[in-house]
């Protein structure tokens, strides 16, 4: 039995911190301020942090839409017998859509960043958050992406009034442009690959205006979360937006997993993707 305290067990890494004579292992978050005199741990450090992941949260849909990103910040023991350092953080970043990509690589390219802890006034070690210090990001010229709005007629919204869309080989794209854009598993992100052919599709739109309403599908394989669906068809429409495709041509849809027998079906790669068809033209 210990004299002058308690031993408390932590399921985490523990260190060993000093309160008034008592022993007591707490998790490698550092120690807490729950007790008079006690110290964090961590509260001046400064140093370096290295980026571990880079990867999108969320889209916001609004005009122009924008991607959430967040990076994992781990801190770095670059001074000799530091032991205890900060937690990892994690870091948002607000981007137009179609610059994801570019803010990616602009994080990737600054991978270690100066940063510093920084204590929630009257809170705890746990309270506080690593500050990385990233360069300011400075996108290349972005597209005008302001939506002309509904035109007088066409568009998808004469489809649910009951006007007949495209059937056939109407339903296609023209000869060239990709009716498939892939994606990475378990991904709705961008990639230069998928911004070359969306820069495709929206080259074919603007050359047939004739086209007035385009199905956006996005497509999950087996073991993939559903809403991948949605977010793959939301990117590949928000790229065609900034390359000014109205965005009353384009309907977006998310398909279904389709299942086999009671159970899902084997993972399909190809499945990853977005499928474009033509839903409706203007009469010849």
């Amino acid at each position: 039995m210990w004299a002058m305290g308690s031993i408390r067990l932590a399921k985490s890494v523990q260190i060993a911190c000093l309160t008034f004579g008592a022993l007591v292992l707490a998790p490698a978050t550092g120690c807490s301020r729950s007790g008079a005199g006690a110290e964090c741990s961590y509260r001046t450090w400064q140093g370096m942090c290295q980026l571990k992941t880079v990867s999108r949260v969320r889209l916001v849909e609004s005009m122009p839409a924008i991607s959430v990103m967040e990076g994992l910040y781990e801190a770095q023991d670059t001074q000799p017998g530091q032991t205890l350092l900060p937690p990892n953080s994690r870091q948002e970043f607000s981007v137009r859509a179609e610059q994801e990509f570019e803010l990616r690589a602009h994080l990737e390219k600054h991978g270690m960043v100066p940063c510093r802890y920084q204590e929630k006034a009257g809170g705890s070690c746990a309270d506080g958050r690593l500050v990385v210090e990233v360069p300011a990001f400075v996108p290349s010229a972005a597209p005008d992406v302001r939506d002309a709005g509904p035109p007088e007629s066409g568009g998808c919204a004469e489809l649910d009034q009951g006007q007949p869309g495209a059937q056939g080989a109407a339903a296609e794209l023209p000869a060239g442009a990709p009716v498939e854009i892939f994606f990475q598993a378990d991904s709705s992100e961008s990639s230069p690959e998928i911004e070359k052919e969306a820069a495709k599709v929206a080259e074919a739109l603007h050359a047939h205006p004739d086209i007035q309403c385009v199905a956006v599908v996005g497509h999950v394989t087996s073991g993939e979360r559903a809403i991948l669906g949605d977010e793959r068809a939301a990117l590949v429409k928000n790229l065609l937006v900034s390359r000014g495709v109205p965005s009353h041509r384009l309907q977006t849809i998310a398909a279904v997993v389709p299942m086999s027998g009671g159970a899902p079906r084997a993972v399909i790669e190809a499945d990853r993707k977005v499928r474009l068809r033509v839903l409706k033209r203007a009469a010849q």
